[in-house]
């Protein structure tokens, strides 16, 4: 009886092991952050190297991701939609540049 009780610990803290992980994995793509995010709508003449799910970095701190991207039919412009954390406000009159 001793193995089997040892067996099941030694499952339970693997089982414990890989969920940490996963639940890592998710924090660092970004997955699980639901409504915790605003969005905005900026728009730019040419989006090259970024897509969707790139991050919007603000002092070279990731601060949100693109969630969209569509070509405005009358001014030729592309709309990028940014989510922002909540925590994070960025004042009216700020400007966002597009660099690798």
């Amino acid at each position: 009886m001793a193995e089997n009780s040892t067996e099941v610990i030694a499952g339970g803290v693997v089982l414990a092991a890989a969920v940490a992980f996963l639940v890592y994995v998710g924090q660092s793509a970004g997955i699980g952050t639901g409504g915790a995010t605003y969005p905005i709508l900026a728009s730019f003449r040419s989006v090259d190297g970024i897509g969707l799910g790139s991050d919007v970095r603000l002092a070279g701190v990731k601060v949100g991701t693109i969630t969209g991207l569509d070509l405005n039919s009358q001014s030729f412009f592309a709309d990028v939609t940014l989510s922002l954390n909540k925590s994070i406000q960025i004042p009216d009159d700020s400007a966002v540049v597009i660099s690798s």
